[in-house]
Parts: structure tokens; C-alpha cells; sequence
């Protein structure tokens, strides 16, 4: 039984990024029960970074999340993590108190707009649902692929391995360790992470964990022309 200081059970972002952290000063196994890494919810992910998105430990996390999206370590992706996007947060008009609070923890270059400059960004919007915005020109996109890929590229040559096809079977302590039965070995470790996404439940249950209510839901994604001359690539 091949044994680690850490197993992480999934490939997806946040199993990535454990991994890439974790290996600079321990063994780490990442188990992926797909044929590759970020099958799922990762690999369907369309992401902003927002410094606004969140509730108060979840923003924090954001800025401080920043720098490394900003001036990733040399050689970890191949073109930039981030580029600027600018986000618009709409408001109807019974939404008003809602937006004025939004602009409590807005940077200070946010600008509020009114109706009429909210339809010069987006003249698609009905005059009787936008009644006020703020634009916040500090979002960027993150490149998704480009980050995860960066992940597991620096998790593998710092000596963590990524298996796949590894969906786990069971789970049993074994005095101080771990037991992890896979469709592809047993594997031992001091520390379990559950990684699985909208699967947590699933794994948490073969270690004996009470469920938390977590479910996978479809996700769905269209494509479509925006309206004749209209310009939409910024």
C-alpha cells in the first residue's frame, strides 16, 4: 500500500490547487475518479475574478488571492491568468437599497450609473427593469485552464502524483492512517481531502461523515449573435 502525507480526492480547481500548495513540503496523492483532471465542474467553468464576490471571508480570500493571479511564480502558465473585463451590477427598482449597500464594499474607481448610462454600455437592457448600476472596472476573467493546468504541472514537479480513473471505493482508519480503496490500488495517508465537489457527500459518507446536503446540479451554458453593429468584445 503506497502511502502519502496527504490524498486528495479530486482533480477539479480546489484539489489542484491544495496539491500544488501542499507538495512543496509533503507527499500528495490526488485521486481523480475521471480519465483526466477537471472533467466536471472545472472544466465547464467560466470565471471572473471579483474582489466584491462573496460574503466577508470569502472576499478577503479574493484580495488575497490577487497577486498570484496578477504575477503568477515564472513558468506556471503560458499567457496571463487574468484580463480585464469590468462587471456591470444591475439593479431594478425595487432593488435600490441592495445596489447601495453593494457600493459599500465596491473599490472607489466603481462608478454608479443612472438609466441612461447604463443603456449607452448596454443598450439591450429595458428602460423599466435597469433603473441604477454599478461598473466596476477592476473585474477581470480568469483563464480557468490555464490556472488549473498551472496547478497540476507544479503539484506533479514538485513530486505529487495525479492518478486517474482512481474513483475511490472505500474508506477505512487504519490506527493512524487512511486505508483508500481505489478502482486502481489501496493507498494509505494521514490526511484525507475531500475534494469532490458537488460529490462531497458521496465521498464523506464512505468515512463515516454525516451528509451536509450537497447535490450535483445540470449546469447550462449558451452561445448567441448579440444584435446587428453592436460591438461586445469589451
Amino acid at each position: 500500500m503506497k502511502q502519502f502525507d496527504f490524498i486528495i480526492i479530486g482533480g477539479g480547481i480546489a484539489g489542484a490547487g491544495m496539491a500544488y500548495h501542499l507538495a512543496r513540503t509533503a507527499r500528495v496523492a490526488i485521486l481523480e475518479r475521471e480519465s483526466f483532471a477537471g472533467y466536471h465542474t472545472t472544466g465547464r467553468s467560466a470565471a471572473l475574478f471579483a474582489e466584491t464576490y462573496g460574503n466577508a471571508p470569502i472576499r478577503a480570500l479574493n484580495r488575497g488571492s490577487r497577486r498570484f493571479f496578477e504575477n503568477p511564480p515564472p513558468g506556471f502558465a503560458e499567457h496571463p491568468l487574468v484580463t480585464p473585463r469590468g462587471c456591470l451590477f444591475i439593479a431594478r427598482p425595487d432593488q435600490l437599497d441592495a445596489l447601495a449597500a453593494h457600493r459599500l464594499i465596491s473599490p472607489a474607481q466603481a462608478r454608479t450609473l443612472d438609466g441612461d448610462g447604463i443603456r449607452r454600455l448596454v443598450p439591450v437592457l429595458r428602460a423599466d427593469y435597469a433603473a441604477a448600476a454599478i461598473l466596476d472596472t477592476d473585474v477581470m476573467d480568469i483563464d480557468v485552464h490555464a490556472l488549473h493546468q498551472g496547478f497540476l504541472r507544479g503539484a506533479r514537479a514538485q513530486g505529487a502524483e495525479v492518478l486517474s480513473e482512481a474513483e475511490v471505493l472505500r474508506l477505512n482508519r487504519r490506527g493512524e492512517l487512511w486505508q483508500v480503496d481505489t478502482g486502481i490500488g489501496t493507498f494509505g495517508a494521514a490526511v484525507i481531502v475531500n475534494a469532490a465537489g458537488a460529490w462531497a457527500d458521496v465521498v464523506g459518507a464512505l468515512a463515516g461523515a454525516r451528509a451536509i446536503g450537497l447535490r450535483p446540479l445540470r449546469r447550462t451554458a449558451m452561445l448567441i449573435d448579440p444584435p446587428a453593429g453592436m460591438a461586445v468584445d469589451g
